[in-house]
């Protein structure tokens, strides 16, 4: 047990490590994706090694996509804000319309970076996978969405939020969601629905 909560607390540090140049942040969300899923399947070695093979190997492509992905997530973000903000009327239509572009992103997200480090695949055929598993898996889509906001709910409402960030933030619940994922896949694996 104990050892599990120092995997994750070192996991954890490497991740924000790497997320700090925000280029990286694509690329160190499949390298936790890489060693989360591991650890979901026990299957984990050293956890600091596999991460940081699994960033050197995923380079590349995590800052493509990760860069993708910031600019439409930003653009989206300024836009809703900027729609929110407006008195017009048609602003609040154009705010649920981006709010569900945005969800959408977010709900393809939580599928991509797993896919990305479970599998060998182009960044297009992830991102279809992705979309695809979103959509027909959506009571596990919503439960991924949950385990993705509860933290930065967390973290908006308590003052003492920076400790949980610290010590296990990202790790903690990309382990999480790990539990989950690797049900998905391996149903998908073995050829079932």
């Amino acid at each position: 047990f104990m050892s599990r909560i120092g995997d994750i607390v070192f996991l954890n540090l490497c991740f924000l490590l790497t997320c700090i140049p925000v280029i990286t942040a694509g690329t160190a969300l499949i390298s936790l994706y890489t060693v989360t899923l591991k650890m979901a399947q026990n299957q984990e070695g050293y956890v600091i090694k596999s991460y940081f093979k699994a960033f050197k190997d995923n380079l590349k492509q995590g800052i493509i996509v990760g860069g993708v992905l910031e600019l439409i997530l930003a653009v989206l973000g300024y836009d809703a804000w900027m729609l929110l903000s407006s008195r017009e009327s048609y602003s609040a239509a154009g705010f649920f319309v981006t709010a569900a572009a945005l969800l959408i992103v977010f709900a393809v997200m939580q599928y991509l970076f797993p896919l990305m480090a479970r599998y060998e695949n182009s960044i297009g055929m992830s991102l279809r996978n992705a979309g695809l598993l979103a959509i027909s898996r959506l009571p596990y889509t919503i439960v991924l969405l949950v385990l993705a906001a509860v933290p930065a709910v967390f973290i908006l409402l308590t003052p003492y939020a920076y400790i949980y960030v610290i010590f296990a933030g990202g790790a903690l619940g990309a382990l999480l969601q790990s539990k989950l994922l690797v049900n998905i896949f391996s149903k998908i694996e073995n050829g079932g629905k």
